[in-house]
């Protein structure tokens, strides 16, 4: 975990709070169900969250997603795109 959130800044990294378990790949939105199964493992079901992915396949129209260049990772754009979700949650700069 500590290394994933290296990639971000400190007020941003503390937003990250654990992996996804891995689920069947054949299934459609296979992310989505894995974010899906980590928060019923958590018993936080009711949490608000925003998918970072570099494949909006992978989720279905009504989840709030950031999605990043594959080549490129996570960027400008995906970071103004993050701020941006993180401020309709209601959560204030820092």
């Amino acid at each position: 975990m500590d290394e994933m959130r290296a990639n971000f800044s400190p007020d941003m990294a503390t937003c990250f709070v654990g992996y996804t378990p891995e689920v069947e790949r054949l299934t459609r939105y296979y992310r989505y169900n894995e974010v899906l199964l980590y928060l019923k493992n958590n018993r936080i079901t009711e949490e608000k969250w925003i998918a970072v992915d570099d494949d909006p396949g992978h989720f279905p129209d009504s989840c709030v997603t950031t999605i990043t260049e594959s080549l490129t990772g996570f960027d400008a754009n995906a970071d103004k795109t993050l701020c941006g979700h993180f401020r309709d949650f209601g959560y204030q700069e820092r």
